[in-house]
This record gives structure tokens, sequence and C-alpha cells, in this order.
């Protein structure tokens, strides 16, 4: 397609940190966090404008181990 020819996407450098904690009732709750370290990302749409996107994200799993075999698992994304 013509139109996707034009598209370009800059990255950054980005830093993310996990945490994982098991709580006395045996939940794994892991929240994590990812971000830009210099600065939004330019994206070149089809149009030949360009957007600075904010890439920041945060995410929240919960987790639970019902048997050696199998995990229940949840999560949450912003």
């Amino acid at each position: 397609h013509e139109e996707y020819d034009t598209k370009e996407t800059n990255h950054k450098q980005q830093l993310r940190m996990y945490v994982n904690w098991t709580t006395p009732i045996g939940v794994i709750i892991s929240p994590s966090m990812r971000k830009s370290i210099f600065g939004k990302i330019e994206d070149r749409t089809n149009k030949g404008e360009y957007i600075d996107k904010d890439m920041t994200r945060y995410t929240l799993q919960m987790a639970y181990q019902i048997s050696p075999q199998w995990r229940v698992m949840t999560e949450y994304y912003n």
C-alpha cells in the first residue's frame, strides 16, 4: 500500500522496571513501568505529519498458583 510507504517511527531508549511480590496468601503482585529516557518518540504519519508520542506505560499483574501445573493471572495495562 502506498499510504504506508511514508510512515516512520523513531524510537528512543527506554527504561523498564519490574517488581514481584508474593503475598503471605500466595498472590503474586507484579507492578511494572516503561518510560522513555530521552523524551517522546517521533512518529511520522502517512500524510507526512510528525507526532510526538509519550510511550510511558504502567502495568499491574496479579497471579495465583492454583496447582503445580496451573496459574491464574490477570493484568491491568495503562
